[in-house]
């Protein structure tokens, strides 16, 4: 983050460039300027990217970053958050001392807070940026089917409660399809489809698919009365085929005439590209649309000695870059029609995305057209895409803060590495990917 290691005086002085866009930003009127009235996408222009940051927060930010930088600091934090007795026994003396070393540090600046009412002043802060919230709270995958039917009320009531609390700033909420359903599932039928294979016409109706379904649709169905829509996270290449197979079903169903539902394709996989136009192709065999998360990829070191992945960072960029100008055409097109959301924090990604609005006659606030980053990096880059008038989303995540160590832990290791994050979010992974 290019704009965070400027000197603390330059930080000091972003405090007074409000100027007319901050006005504007704070009656509320960012969506409702012309887009020739919007600046550039110009993410080290910290003066009005930070214009509404006090200069405590920038330095308390910049100072959390540079820490996180030093990987011996961070596996070392990591170690001792993911102590199991902090979590089992949070009222102990010990466990209260760290967890509130973490309330003031890390969590606040990763997490929305302890409860959906808490991120309501987040959310207030973000839209002044022209930044909405993807929402969520953070959960395991689980193999009891009364989790799999508690998680599923809990989520279909956070989102009627998004709606209430978040209004107009709750853009999305993710799904972990493994705290739904059955991990095993998903596992037997990626083994029906690997290869590509097709499943049975009747596969939707085995009895334990069409439970799964059906809990699945009961959030689906709060999605679309909340105009919340949903991002299917993805799982590991021996469990994604088998993702991909139930957002197709999803999508049939509910995304006829609006995008709720949207399935994530991981470009580090070298078989998305193919996954990707079989995608494309059903939905306009079938009529619907095909609404998908791109991202790079979370699980790279579980799936590097399987050979699943692409063999260089180069040869995942270019699927990535390939992938998202297949799916702007589409959008323009219509063949299918399509919606997108590039969940990634490679600036060069983002800026490419940008000139291919442009070049396709793509308004910057499409709706058909999302960018999503992680709460707390890359803040240049999301609030640049904001003010610019670009549909640009923070992932939000809230809990109690022993409840959400293991986030918070990939979080740290995700911070910056070279002036780059080294991750990318959203692919319901617990460990850091390549991504810069």
């Amino acid at each position: 983050m290019k704009v965070l290691h400027m000197p603390i005086a330059m930080l000091s002085r972003c405090r007074g460039h409000v100027g007319r866009f901050g006005k504007l930003l704070r009656l509320g009127a960012v969506r409702h300027l012309a887009v020739k009235a919007l600046p550039s996408f110009d993410p080290d222009n910290g003066q009005v990217i930070f214009a509404n940051q006090s200069t405590w927060q920038l330095t308390f930010s910049w100072l959390l970053l540079s820490l996180c930088r030093h990987r011996i600091l961070v596996d070392l934090g990591s170690k001792i958050l993911g102590q199991s007795w902090i979590c089992r026994e949070p009222q102990r003396l010990t466990s209260r001392a760290l967890l509130a070393s973490v309330r003031s540090t890390a969590f606040a600046h990763f997490c929305g807070g302890e409860t959906l009412q808490d991120c309501v002043g987040r959310g207030k802060h973000l839209s002044s940026a022209g930044v909405r919230c993807i929402v969520d709270w953070g959960v395991e995958e689980s193999s009891e089917p009364a989790a799999w039917e508690t998680n599923m009320l809990r989520k279909v009531e956070t989102l009627q409660r998004a709606k209430e609390v978040l209004g107009l700033s709750a853009a999305f909420m993710p799904i972990k399809l493994t705290s739904i359903l059955s991990p095993a599932l998903l596992e037997r039928w990626t083994a029906v489809v690997q290869d590509g294979s097709q499943p049975p016409e009747d596969w939707h109706l085995e009895e334990e698919v069409a439970a799964a379904l059906q809990r699945l649709r009961r959030i689906c169905e709060a999605a679309k009365d909340a105009a919340i829509p949903l991002l299917l996270d993805a799982e590991q290449s021996g469990r994604q085929p088998a993702v991909h197979l139930l957002a197709r079903q999803l999508q049939r169903e509910f995304n006829t005439e609006e995008p709720i539902v949207y399935d994530t394709v991981q470009m580090y996989l070298k078989a998305s590209p193919q996954r990707l136009d079989q995608a494309l192709h059903y939905a306009g065999q079938h009529g619907y649309i095909y609404a998908v998360k791109l991202v790079r990829g979370a699980y790279i070191e579980q799936e590097r000695p399987f050979g699943t992945i692409f063999d260089t960072k180069e040869d995942t960029d270019a699927a990535f870059e390939t992938a998202a100008e297949k799916i702007l055409q589409a959008i323009v097109t219509k063949r299918p029609s399509a919606a997108l959301m590039l969940a990634t924090h490679n600036r060069s990604s983002l800026f490419n995305a940008v000139q291919m609005m442009e070049k396709l006659g793509l308004a910057r606030n499409d709706q058909r057209v999302h960018f999503a980053q992680i709460l707390g990096m890359v803040d240049n880059l999301t609030y640049a895409l904001g003010l610019a008038g670009y549909n640009a989303s923070k992932l939000l995540v809230f809990g109690q803060i022993h409840e959400a160590l293991d986030l918070l832990g990939s979080s740290v290791v995700a911070a910056p590495h070279a002036g780059e994050p080294r991750c990318i979010w959203g692919s319901g992974a617990r460990t850091p990917s390549a991504e810069k």
